[in-house]
């Protein structure tokens, strides 16, 4: 998934903030996201609780106090465990808010990798703090005070060797010709054969490519996909569960209901009265 929320919620800097706290399921039933690719750099900073994180073709298990950084275009998902409350802050921004062009050259075109994981080092932890809030509060100086943690979050991880180089670059353009595919045409009647051919790839190596890589099967992927799609419209606009379905692909609106309830745990309708 090409995360364009990123650009929307952008002000006059590069720069967006998430963070979700979620309770621990009763249903026992653990949260997956799905895989995605974006150009900006992810870092996120573990408050509480434990999850997975799948990462290229790696898996951690990360925790309280870890530091997890996403390198630009590389795919990742996370699952995040039914039996653990999990809270995090979660930074993406450009490379360019850095003001090193060879800094961030490299880090696009995969010649220098991060560290998937820091543990317990409070100064990046501070930094990373320091940026969230910043950006939250939105004082006079926050763009200053953003960028002023960033770039020293990016001092302190290069004096401790925490950015490297590598021999060979690890980005894969097919990832990103994939999920930038799925993400203009989501809505229309996309198939597996159809992207393999686009790809110029026989269909059964597609199918098996795109299941090693994003975890799922590429229809299992596709409908999660929309589903995503789905919830901000539920959210924040009045258009029936009729009209969203078919909105973002789906030609039944009971089949949506029925795979946005086993996805999201509850009905599309339920959804909308909790998030308004």
């Amino acid at each position: 998934m090409l995360i364009e929320d990123f650009k929307s919620k952008f002000t006059t800097i590069p720069f967006a903030t998430h963070t979700k706290h979620y309770l621990k399921n009763a249903r026992r039933k653990n949260i997956d996201t799905l895989f995605h690719i974006h150009k900006e750099i992810e870092v996120m900073l573990v408050l509480e609780g434990r999850a997975k994180l799948y990462i290229d073709d790696q898996t951690y298990i990360i925790e309280k106090d870890n530091i997890i950084f996403i390198p630009p275009y590389t795919p990742h998902r996370y699952t995040i465990f039914s039996d653990y409350d999990f809270n995090h802050y979660c930074l993406c921004f450009d490379a360019e808010i850095l003001s090193d062009p060879k800094l961030k050259e490299k880090l696009e075109n995969g010649t220098f990798g991060i560290k998937t994981i820091i543990c317990e080092d409070k100064y990046c932890a501070a930094y990373i703090e320091n940026a969230f809030q910043a950006n939250a509060e939105k004082g006079k100086a926050w763009e200053l005070q953003v960028k002023g943690s960033l770039m020293l979050l990016f001092a302190t991880l290069l004096e401790k060797g925490y950015v490297f180089s590598v021999s060979e670059t690890k980005k894969d353009a097919v990832y990103f010709q994939i999920v930038d595919y799925i993400s203009r045409h989501y809505n229309a009647d996309v198939t597996s054969s159809h992207l393999a051919k686009v790809l110029h790839m026989n269909h059964s190596y597609f199918c098996r490519l795109f299941r090693r890589s994003f975890g799922y099967c590429f229809q299992n992927y596709l409908c999660m996909f929309r589903i995503e799609k789905s919830k901000p419209l539920l959210k924040n606009t009045n258009l029936s569960v009729s009209e969203i379905a078919s909105l973002v692909g789906f030609n039944n609106v009971s089949y949506f209901c029925k795979r946005f309830k086993e996805y999201i745990l509850v009905s599309p309708q339920k959804y909308r009265q909790e998030n308004q």
